[in-house]
């Protein structure tokens, strides 16, 4: 009996299937939010729109966020199996381990510090004052976090760029 081709294989192939069927699952989701109920109005202000499929698009990305963090727990745990510890792990004499460590570290102090220093202002959302205070360092600490790593990855891109564009000057 022959197996399918798309199934056999390298796990290269099994990655891009996974990566493939997310994507359209992902994007079938926001089809449905924008095409089902995306103009339905709110009951309590009819000024304000309160699309039908928001709870299954925080379902969804609450569902990746777990899976996202399951997997990473378990290559975690089979890594560790290898007889030393992940932070002395190297590959081609790449310091994996410790790269993995620092960059882990990095944005947990990243989250805990944007979170703590978050602002705690009152807030007028679709004309309602909003003052829960966890829920707005929490709103706070994921934009700050998010627009800092942004700029850490252009300036990283940005520095590379002149450090080959010097290299190849000399």
């Amino acid at each position: 009996m022959k197996r399918n081709s798309r199934l056999s294989g390298n796990r290269n192939n099994h990655n891009q299937l996974v990566f493939r069927l997310m994507l359209i699952f992902i994007a079938v989701v926001f089809a449905m939010f924008y095409m089902i109920g995306y103009t339905h109005f709110s009951e309590e202000t009819p000024q304000f729109n309160s699309p039908l499929l928001t709870g299954l698009l925080i379902v969804v990305m609450i569902m990746f966020v777990v899976g996202t963090l399951a997997l990473m727990a378990w290559s975690a745990l089979r890594k560790s199996g290898s007889g030393q510890p992940f932070w002395k792990v190297t590959e081609n004499l790449v310091p994996k381990g410790r790269i993995v460590l620092y960059t882990v570290g990095g944005v947990a102090l990243l989250l805990i510090a944007t979170y703590l220093f978050g602002s705690t202002d009152t807030m007028l959302i679709n004309g309602q004052p909003y003052s829960q205070k966890g829920w707005l360092r929490l709103a706070n600490m994921f934009i700050v976090s998010a627009i800092v790593m942004l700029v850490a990855c252009v300036a990283a891109i940005v520095i590379n760029w002149l450090r080959n564009r010097r290299n190849k000057t000399v």
